[in-house]
């Protein structure tokens, strides 16, 4: 089958949606479930780091699904949006976290940040995972499912809940690697979960996958200027999600200006 361009459906999707093969998908899920297993053996840290772009992004989607970056909600004009959201997002981060950490303790002390960290997710690993799971198999498991040329209630639920369970399981190496208790598994895969129809949602109403490359690196390493060692990461995450989702929400109620005609 070609690839389909669903034009009336740009509305759901930032990204013109072209349909890639199954095969292509399957290489993905393939690659990209396969790669974390490497974390149990003596490999470079550098082919952790490079595997997913050039076997799950460079082969699974640029080359047997032949897509680009603009077919993946990705151009050089969403650059700017995305960096004022990213660094509006951590401003107002910092902030809310300065509360609580007061509302708890009644005072808060400055912490280390480690920036390194937060460029490591920014450029690969938060950059990696959302054009694979976000960008590429949320929407290709829509247009795989919605075989018509109109909306899908039923593909759209379908292919968010599972491109994001998938995103969840890929994880389970990563927790076993930190040592995560097998009996805390279900409740950490549930949050991953979550998180991930939460970047979706983030994805779908900013209309740019780098505002949620962002918010994922972020959710990951805030690079919070304070210490903030009483706070569980899944309530850190929270503060970084629900922040993130309030400043786009307040941004699409603002009135948009518009080039006066000559």
């Amino acid at each position: 089958m070609g690839r389909m361009n669903r034009n009336d459906q740009r509305e759901i999707f930032p990204a013109r949606l072209q349909e890639a093969p199954w095969i292509s998908i399957g290489a993905v899920l393939v690659f990209d479930l396969l790669s974390p297993l490497l974390l149990f053996f003596p490999v470079h840290p550098l082919v952790i780091v490079l595997l997913p772009w050039l076997f799950v992004i460079g082969v699974g989607i640029f080359l047997l699904g032949k897509l680009h970056f603009s077919d993946l909600g990705i151009s050089a004009a969403k650059i700017p949006p995305a960096i004022l959201y990213g660094l509006g997002i951590w401003a107002i981060i910092q902030l809310v976290v300065a509360t609580v950490l007061f509302f708890l303790k009644g005072q808060f002390t400055w912490g280390e940040i480690s920036p390194g960290y937060l460029i490591d997710q920014l450029f690969f690993f938060a950059f990696a995972e959302e054009i694979i799971f976000r960008g590429f198999l949320f929407p290709q498991l829509y247009l795989k499912w919605n075989r018509t040329d109109r909306y899908s209630q039923k593909a759209f639920w379908g292919a968010l809940f599972v491109s994001q369970a998938i995103f969840s399981l890929y994880h389970i190496p990563h927790l076993l690697l930190n040592n995560t208790p097998i009996q805390e598994l279900p409740f950490q895969l549930l949050l991953l979960w979550i998180s991930g129809m939460f970047l979706c949602y983030i994805y779908l109403r900013s209309k740019n996958l780098l505002v949620s490359v962002a918010v994922h690196a972020l959710g990951n390493a805030p690079a919070i200027l304070f210490s903030y060692d009483v706070l569980p990461w899944y309530v850190v995450n929270l503060i970084v999600m629900g922040t993130a989702i309030t400043w786009i929400e307040v941004g699409r109620l603002l009135p948009s200006r518009k080039p006066r005609a000559r």
